[in-house]
């Protein structure tokens, strides 16, 4: 299904449980910065209904909406602006928006977290190796490995990623490879800024 508003059309595109609403050909991506985190919403709104209400604050570049399995959404959407403005104009409107007598919506600027930690690597492991692996698996760019002091020498490494949604994928691909980087190896989110 699609949307035509204000003369964009918004294609939607559903894949691992998330429903990408957007964004408009011929529209220059934006920075992750721009984008909303919104919570509490009605589990039976999409995409006719979301493009208008998200659009009253300014120009929707996309909506990612994570669903159910039973074809309804789980009440949170990623919407993504093209400028700072109209994201505060969102943040301002779509807060505490009392939306029904039921849904009082939550928003606030997302976090894209998009780098992940990979902890207690065996220490006789090259970097190249955990390097290419990496980027054979998911395409993540390791940015930093160090030691652990604490941890017996074992190592650890920083994966940085394009945007929160690759994270999570990558996140999926990643968990089975540490068995091959160590018995203790496991990896978690990297909320350091």
């Amino acid at each position: 299904m699609s949307v035509f508003w204000c003369g964009f059309h918004y294609a939607t595109l559903q894949v691992n449980g998330q429903r990408f609403i957007g964004p408009p050909e011929l529209v220059p991506e934006p920075s992750y910065r721009f984008e909303l985190f919104v919570k509490n919403l009605p589990r039976h709104l999409f995409e006719r209904e979301l493009v208008p209400l998200f659009s009253s604050a300014g120009f929707v570049y996309q909506i990612r909406l994570l669903m159910c399995f039973t074809g309804l959404n789980r009440g949170i959407a990623y919407v993504r602006y093209t400028n700072e403005q109209d994201f505060q104009r969102a943040v301002t409107i779509f807060h505490e928006l009392q939306l029904t007598p039921r849904f009082l919506l939550y928003a606030c600027r997302s976090l894209n977290l998009s780098k992940l930690v990979m902890l207690d690597i065996d220490p006789a492991i090259d970097n190249f190796i955990i390097r290419e692996v990496i980027r054979e698996v998911c395409g993540g760019e390791c940015v930093f490995f160090g030691i652990r002091n604490c941890k017996e020498g074992k190592k650890f490494v920083i994966i940085q990623f394009k945007c929160h949604y690759e994270t999570a994928l990558s996140r999926r691909k990643l968990i089975p490879v540490c068995a091959r980087f160590g018995e203790t190896c496991y990896l978690k989110w990297y909320a350091k800024r």
